[in-house]
C-alpha cells in the first residue's frame, strides 16, 4: 500500500474493523492521552490533517494484524 491510499474513508474503515472507539483507536497510534487521541483520530477521519509516516506505517501494522 502506497502512502497516499491512507484516506479518511480508509482509516475509519481500519478502526471500524478493529471494533475500536476514537480514543482507544488513537491510544494504539499515538503515545498521548485519550482526550488527545479522540482528537487525533476525529481530526484524520475528517481529512483536517494528513497521517504521519509513522502513522502510515502503523496503520499497515494494524491492516496487517501485526497489531
Amino acid at each position: 500500500m502506497s502512502d497516499t491510499d491512507w484516506t479518511p474513508d480508509h482509516i475509519k474503515r481500519l478502526r471500524s474493523a478493529r471494533g475500536q472507539t476514537q480514543a482507544a483507536f488513537g491510544l494504539d497510534l499515538c503515545d498521548v492521552d485519550e482526550d488527545s487521541a479522540q482528537t487525533i483520530v476525529s481530526r484524520l477521519e475528517r481529512g483536517k490533517v494528513q497521517p504521519s509516516a509513522c502513522m502510515r506505517r502503523t496503520f499497515q501494522r494494524m491492516e496487517s494484524g501485526e497489531i
